[in-house]
């Protein structure tokens, strides 16, 4: 939580998420992460059944919309990219949006890996931001992974992840390893050093620009000649 407090990301907001909960899939990292969210938000929780993934993996999107139609206060909805267009689809066969109050804010992750799905982001974004009524600066991505203690956030269109204090980003070369200029692309480098039982450098096949700061990069994706991997795949596998 260091991080959301360093990085600005929303706080003191009800949580929804569309993953499952920890206990329906104590294997996912994931579903972790959101856990340890809802215990945080638990003082100023709207339901006491936050997480909108069933055990069956089948996205609640009933309870979800009666739940938003019935607020009075800003929220923060948590979930995967492909949750979220599972989501905005239940609402097209409705013919109807989800506007959420002033101060709401909205967070994706894990892209469209080996789901089949390729959509850009701003298109994407601008269906979120047509479904929810939320500018586009309200919309937050997170970028990590299971093998990494630390996670990275941006907000809106076109900006630089950020990165906590104890971490080093650099983007290199794939072929030489060695660290691009400003302004050039390759494969995600990290040092992380909450990574205290395990490996604090990682190496990735994902693809990002390099930025002038350690501390920041401009990611693209996934390199597609790599392996899809991601610790939102199995949630992504259950919805497709």
């Amino acid at each position: 939580m260091q991080a959301w407090q360093q990085l600005r990301l929303p706080e003191n907001l009800p949580c929804l998420f569309l993953t499952q909960s920890s206990q329906d899939a104590p294997s996912s990292s994931l579903s972790y992460m959101m856990r340890v969210l809802a215990d945080r938000s638990s003082k100023i929780s709207i339901t006491d059944q936050p997480f909108f993934i069933t055990a069956q993996g089948e996205l609640d999107s009933a309870r979800l919309i009666k739940i938003c139609q019935s607020l009075d206060q800003p929220i923060l909805i948590l979930g995967t990219a492909l949750a979220f267009l599972h989501l905005i689809e239940s609402l097209v066969t409705k013919s109807m949006g989800l506007p959420l109050p002033d101060g709401s804010a909205l967070l994706e992750t894990g892209g469209y890996k080996g789901s089949g799905r390729h959509l850009q982001k701003n298109d994407f974004y601008q269906q979120l931001s047509q479904t929810f009524s939320l500018p586009s600066s309200c919309i937050h991505n997170e970028y990590s992974m299971t093998e990494l203690s630390s996670q990275f956030y941006t907000a809106g269109l076109n900006q630089a992840h950020r990165a906590p204090h104890w971490t080093r980003v650099q983007v290199i070369d794939p072929t030489t390893r060695l660290a691009v200029e400003p302004g050039e692309t390759g494969h995600l480098q990290f040092l992380d050093l909450a990574n205290l039982g395990s490996v604090a450098a990682l190496r990735t096949e994902d693809l990002a620009t390099a930025t002038t700061s350690s501390q920041s990069f401009k990611l693209l994706g996934r390199d597609p000649s790599a392996l899809p991997r991601g610790c939102s795949r199995s949630t992504d596998e259950m919805l497709d």
